[in-house]
């Protein structure tokens, strides 16, 4: 049984009904190893590496100073999948104002408010590979308002977020003789399947495989959680 969430049962059927993009998918892949005022992430550059060997010229990336929130607002509707590789902040006391952020963060993160007012008819997937997209405080922990829930509002099916903190470096296993991450597996899934529609099954057995093999270290292998249909 796979476990899947959402903030509302309204933001749930319309997500559900979306119709699936199929083939010809292109993938916006915003990864900022270096961001302005923050710790490197040398991870970015894998999960970018990773989806090039997936998807080949599919692949938008957006990286450094090109990945501005001016940058990805404009390539979102273009763009089926969106893979986040970046920090994020969850701001627990005013969840609307939790950002992901991009290059240009300093003056202009991309906040859970400007995203819920996107309509992406299109939107299928969103990976949010960064630490907290999923996170909400006690205050107003019943509102599920986090940047996990605005993406699957502005129409994405599947969301991908986190729940806390996740490591720049996440643990890893080796499947048929190659090392696979949890980024790694699910997009592995959905370009053999050809349908998001295999992430929430890929995200759990990739969730039970970690759990396996560090079943002392929850913080490594349940942080990711899927929302969406």
């Amino acid at each position: 049984m796979t476990s899947s969430y959402t903030p509302t049962i309204r933001t749930l059927a319309h997500a559900r009904g979306r119709a699936a993009a199929g083939q010809g998918r292109r993938v916006l892949a915003v990864c900022l190893p270096q961001t302005p005022g923050c710790l490197d992430l040398d991870g970015a550059v894998a999960d970018l590496e990773s989806l090039r060997s997936l998807f080949g010229s599919a692949v938008d990336a957006l990286t450094g100073p090109e990945a501005s929130r001016a940058a990805v607002l404009a390539a979102l509707p273009g763009h089926a999948i969106a893979h986040f590789a970046c920090h994020a902040w969850a701001d627990v006391a005013s969840p609307s104002d939790s950002a992901l952020l991009v290059h240009d963060h300093q003056d202009r993160a991309l906040t859970v408010a400007q995203l819920i007012e996107l309509d992406l008819p299109d939107a299928e997937l969103a990976f949010l590979a960064a630490c907290e997209t999923a996170r909400t405080g006690p205050a107003l922990s019943d509102e599920s308002i986090h940047l996990g829930a605005a993406f699957q509002v502005a129409g994405y099916r599947h969301v991908v977020a986190t729940l806390w903190p996740a490591y720049d470096a996440p643990a890893a296993l080796v499947v048929d003789g190659r090392e696979m991450s949890m980024v790694d597996g699910v997009y592995r899934a959905v370009s053999a399947t050809g349908s998001a529609d295999a992430v929430p099954g890929a995200l759990h057995d990739q969730t039970r495989r970690l759990r396996d093999a560090w079943p002392a270290r929850p913080s490594v292998w349940a942080v990711y959680a899927h929302f969406g249909a």
